[in-house]
């Protein structure tokens, strides 16, 4: 389904849905389940939030919501006249929230066993859980979040990651990049997926999932971007979060349109221009020069690489960001953690944060932290051991 032409809508709960209510429901997590990947949460903001989940077999899929665990009332996805049925990736918008409320909800999906032109036969009907949310605060002047890197589908590492932020209450998880590795089934990736989401608890906080260069290789790569919901519709966008406003790039390959592993199947090229000419137009927006705090987030660093390492960002890219005002950089690819304070390792006037890499003695997990005393990342090994750290003070 084309992501881009989705539309969420609200309202009460219809008769139909409430005729479903002495049908046999399954739980989710039970063996039999039609859910797949349970629900996680993107792009949320101060009015909106969407809900994402996967089936395991053809569904009709809604949301049900309320500002209490009532709920009562339903959002499902339409497109161009006709409520999506029959499919098993599910991309529901909740809007016309409130900043800074507390939101409930549980997804629901119903087997379609047979869609004839004039007769759909159903299945089971599922409920989850009720789930609960927060919406933005844009008059929050504290925030946590918590980045992923170069995990590379190394799902034991990502448990010990976790375990370090274990009891951290953040308000948002950041994957930046190469943690679904080389993409050649939909099973691999969703094995992944559900594991990450039920890591940081994504049926509760919002989760970013930003590309690498190694989910853009493998069969399923043109397939992922399905999975996740940016602001926009772009795997470039940007979003407000508290006093932060982060700006995320996608990078795409790490070498040229040209290198034979290719196939001729891609122009980055043409994509880090287009995302120059958005680039100039953002950092000028209220939204941009008014944030307290401002972070760039994306995977290949600019700044950090080896000299002779393919970098066209830092030519086409480089002095748009130097004179944005960025008070901090957050990438990865490398797999070596390190912090780069401004002007040493090369002309860039703000600090570049990098994550570590995805063997079990590399992997790390930042946290990006805004209180009282300024903007701070930290990053932490797969012992909880600090083994890099900065502050940029208020």
């Amino acid at each position: 389904m084309n992501k881009r032409s989705f539309l969420g809508t609200t309202g009460l709960l219809g008769a139909a849905a409430l005729a479903f209510a002495n049908e046999e429901r399954v739980g989710e997590g039970n063996a039999a389940s039609l859910v797949g990947v349970g629900p996680y949460l993107q792009n949320v903001d101060d009015t909106g939030a969407t809900v994402m989940w996967l089936t395991n077999v053809k569904c009709h899929s809604w949301v049900e919501w309320g500002e209490t665990d009532a709920l009562g009332k339903k959002a499902q996805m339409i497109v161009d006249g006709q409520v999506a049925a029959n499919n098993t990736l599910n991309r529901i918008r909740l809007a016309g929230l409130r900043p800074g409320r507390r939101y409930f909800y549980r997804i629901c999906s119903r087997e379609i066993t047979r869609y004839g032109p004039y007769k759909v036969e159903w299945g089971r009907l599922e409920n989850s859980e009720i789930k609960s949310f927060e919406t933005a605060n844009p008059d929050s002047d504290a925030l946590k979040c918590i980045f992923f890197n170069d995990i590379h589908d190394n799902l034991p590492l990502f448990s010990k990651l976790v375990e370090q932020v274990d009891g951290l209450d953040y308000d948002l998880s950041i994957f930046n990049g190469d943690c679904f590795n080389d993409p050649a089934t939909e099973e691999k990736v969703l094995r992944s997926l559900a594991t990450y989401n039920q890591g940081i608890n994504a049926a509760s906080t919002p989760v970013v999932y930003l590309r690498g260069n190694h989910e853009i290789r493998g069969a399923y790569s043109r397939q992922w971007p399905g999975l996740v919901d940016n602001p926009g519709g772009k795997q470039y966008f940007a979003l407000s979060r508290g006093p932060v406003r982060f700006i995320f790039l996608d990078c795409g390959e790490d070498k040229a349109d040209s290198h034979w592993a290719y196939s001729g199947l891609n122009d980055f090229e043409g994509f880090h221009r287009e995302q120059a000419e958005w680039l100039e137009q953002e950092i000028v927006k209220p939204e941009f020069t008014q944030a307290k705090y401002r972070v760039l987030v994306h995977h290949i660093p600019i700044y950090g690489l080896n000299p002779d390492s393919f970098n066209p960002w830092k030519t086409l890219w480089g002095p748009i960001l130097n004179r944005a005002g960025f008070d901090m950089s957050i990438h990865g690819h490398t797999h070596r953690a390190a912090i780069h304070p401004p002007h040493t390792a090369g002309d860039h006037n703000y600090p570049v944060i990098i994550g570590g890499g995805k063997k079990m003695g590399d992997g790390t997990v930042t946290i990006l932290e805004v209180n009282k005393d300024g903007l701070s990342a930290t990053i932490l090994d797969a012992h909880g051991e600090k083994t890099e750290g900065y502050l940029v003070e208020k």
